[in-house]
């Protein structure tokens, strides 16, 4: 009975170990944002900038359509162009 019991309760902690596993996974919303086949400087540059600033685009993106679109806007490296940097 007692074997029972301490079976029982290591399948429960593992149940709940792989629950939580998988509710973090779930949780992050991670994105390939860097393009590894660039090959000019420059698209390794455009690249870079686009996959520093992903979060701050998306924001600015969804407070645009914010007036016409109701929910969350996906925006996705390869979707993104860099069209001019200054200082």
């Amino acid at each position: 009975m007692k074997k029972h019991k301490l079976f029982c309760a290591l399948m429960g902690t593992f149940l709940l170990f792989l629950l939580f596993d998988v509710y973090e996974k779930n949780k992050k919303t991670a994105m390939e944002t860097f393009n590894v086949n660039a090959i000019t400087e420059e698209e390794i540059t455009d690249e870079l900038i686009i996959a520093l600033f992903i979060e701050d685009i998306t924001k600015e993106i969804n407070a645009f359509y914010s007036e016409h679109y109701s929910g969350e806007i996906e925006v996705y490296n390869y979707e993104v162009s860099v069209l001019d940097v200054s200082k």
